[in-house]
C-alpha cells in the first residue's frame, strides 16, 4: 500500500493532502490523525513530523535518521541478511519469513527480494561502529561518485531521495540521504575514521544484544560471533602471552550467549561447540569471582540440558554435577567470609544446580541420591525465605523453584514407596 498523493485513508474519507489541511475529518483508530500527529515540519507546510501510518499513509515528506534506516522495524536492531517484500517494505530475512503478511501495510507476501546493496550500508554502520556523522558524510560522497558514474536514462527504479519512477513516494524505503551533509562535486571525499577492534567489538556486542532483545536470533548469533573474533583479534595483536582474565571472562559471556542464539534456532552441534568455547575461556579466570564462577556454571548446565535433548543422561549427570561444583565453591567461600553469609542469589543459584542434578539423577534410577540432593535444596530454600523481599524478582524466582521442588519431591516420594512395596 503505496501513500501517494491520490491514495485515500478509509478512516478519514478523504484524501492524504485533506486530511493535513482540516481537522474535521474522521478520527484515525490508530492515533495518527493531524490533532495528535505531534509538531509539524520546520518548512511550514503543515505536515506532521510524528509516527508513520501503519497503514502506509502519511506524508511523504517526514524525514528518516540515518539509524532508523538501516533499522528493521520489527527486530528493532541493524538489518541482517535484508529483503525487501513486493509491496515496497524492508526487513531481516529471519523477521519476515515467517510471516504471511508484511508487518508495515498487511498486504500479502509473496516473493522476498534479497537487498544486497542495503547490506553493504549495514556492513558499512557497524564499520563505523554506529557513528551517525560519519555515515553520513560516507553515504553523500557515495551518493555523490555514483551520480557522476549514470548516464542519462540510467538509475530508474527507486530513487535516492525515496521516490519511484512516478514520483510517489514507496513507503519504507531507506533513505540514506536525509540529513547527510552536502558534498560538492570538486571535494575529494574524506577518509573514513578508523575504529580499533576494541571500539569494534563493543559496538558488535550491543548489535547482537539488540538482535537477541528483538528476537532474531539468526543476527545475533552471527554478530556475537564477529565480536568474539574482534576481542581475540585484540588481545592477539598486544602480543601478551596469557590474555588478562576480563578478557577471557568477557569471550566466555559471549561464546555462550551466542550458545544460547544457536540452541533457540536448533542448531545443536553449533551450540554445543559455543559452550565448550565458553568453558575454555572461563577456565582461565580465577574461580573466587562470583561473576565468573556464575557464568562457568551457566555454560555447564546448558552443556549438561544440550546431552540431556540428545539423550545422553550421563554427560547429562557430568555437566550438572561441574556446575554444581562450582556454585558449591562460591556458596562455601561467602559462607566462609563473615558477614551474613552467601548472598540469597548465590543461594538459589545453587539451589538451580541441585534441582537439576536431582532430576537426571532420579531418570539415571538414582532414587537415592535424587532424593538427598532434594532434602538438600529444600532446607536451602527454607533458610533464604526470610530474606527476600516481597513482590521482587528473587521472590519470583524463589517461588518457582519451590514449586519445581514440591513437584520433584512428591516424584521421588512416589517412586521410592513404589520400590518399598515392591520388595
Amino acid at each position: 500500500m503505496n501513500a501517494s498523493s491520490g491514495s485515500r485513508c478509509p478512516f478519514s474519507g478523504a484524501s492524504v493532502a485533506d486530511v493535513t489541511k482540516t481537522a474535521t475529518q474522521g478520527r484515525c483508530p490508530f492515533g495518527f490523525g493531524p490533532a495528535n500527529s505531534g509538531t509539524t515540519s520546520a518548512d511550514g507546510d503543515g505536515i506532521p513530523e510524528g509516527p508513520v501510518c501503519p497503514m502506509g499513509f502519511g506524508s511523504a515528506k517526514r524525514s528518516r535518521t540515518a539509524q532508523s534506516a538501516v533499522t528493521c522495524t520489527r527486530c528493532d536492531a541493524l538489518f541482517y541478511d535484508p529483503v525487501k517484500t513486493e509491496c515496497q517494505h524492508y526487513f531481516c530475512r529471519a523477521c519476515i519469513q515467517p510471516c504471511t503478511d508484511c508487518l508495515m501495510c498487511g498486504a500479502d507476501i509473496g516473493t522476498l527480494i534479497p537487498e544486497p546493496k542495503l547490506e553493504e550500508l549495514v556492513d558499512l554502520f557497524m564499520e563505523l561502529c554506529g557513528d551517525v556523522p560519519a555515515f553520513e558524510a560516507a553515504v553523500a560522497a557515495k551518493t555523490a561518485a555514483d551520480s557522476k558514474s549514470e548516464t542519462p536514462g540510467e538509475g530508474r527504479g527507486v530513487c535516492a531521495n525515496g521516490t519511484g519512477e512516478n514520483g510517489n513516494t514507496v513507503e519504507g524505503q531507506p533513505d540514506m540521504q536525509r540529513g547527510s551533509a552536502h558534498v560538492s562535486d570538486k571535494e575529494a571525499p574524506a577518509p573514513l575514521p578508523v575504529k580499533d577492534d576494541a571500539a569494534r567489538a563493543d559496538y558488535l556486542l550491543e548489535c547482537a544484544l539488540r538482535s537477541m532483545a528483538g528476537g532474531n536470533m539468526t543476527a545475533a548469533a552471527a554478530r556475537f560471533g564477529r565480536c568474539r573474533d574482534s576481542i581475540v583479534r585484540s588481545a592477539k595483536a598486544a602480543g601478551n602471552f596469557s590474555w588478562p582474565e576480563d578478557t577471557c571472562c568477557r569471550l566466555g559471556d559471549i561464546c555462550g550467549s551466542q550458545g544460547v542464539c544457536e540452541q533457540r534456532l536448533g542448531n545443536l552441534d553449533a551450540a554445543e561447540a559455543c559452550f565448550k568455547n565458553s568453558i575454555a575461556f572461563l577456565e582461565k579466570c580465577s574461580a573466587s569471582s562470583a561473576q565468573v564462577a556464575h557464568a562457568f556454571a551457566v555454560s555447564h548446565n546448558k552443556l549438561g540440558d544440550l546431552h540431556f535433548l540428545r539423550g545422553d543422561l550421563v554427560q547429562a549427570r557430568c555437566s550438572y554435577r561441574d556446575a554444581l561444583d562450582i556454585r558449591q565453591r562460591t556458596f562455601d567461600l561467602q559462607s566462609k567470609g563473615g558477614g551474613n553469609g552467601a548472598d540469597v542469589l548465590v543461594t538459589l543459584s545453587l539451589v538451580t544446580s541441585m534441582l537439576k542434578v536431582a532430576d537426571i539423577e532420579e531418570a539415571l534410577g538414582s532414587h537415592e541420591a535424587a532424593s538427598q540432593c532434594l532434602a538438600r535444596s529444600g532446607d536451602m530454600l527454607v533458610s533464604v525465605s526470610g530474606s527476600i523481599t516481597p513482590g521482587s524478582a528473587v521472590e519470583a524466582k524463589h517461588r518457582s523453584l519451590q514449586e519445581f521442588w514440591l513437584k520433584s519431591t512428591a516424584a521421588v516420594e512416589a517412586r521410592l514407596k513404589d520400590l518399598k512395596l515392591s520388595k
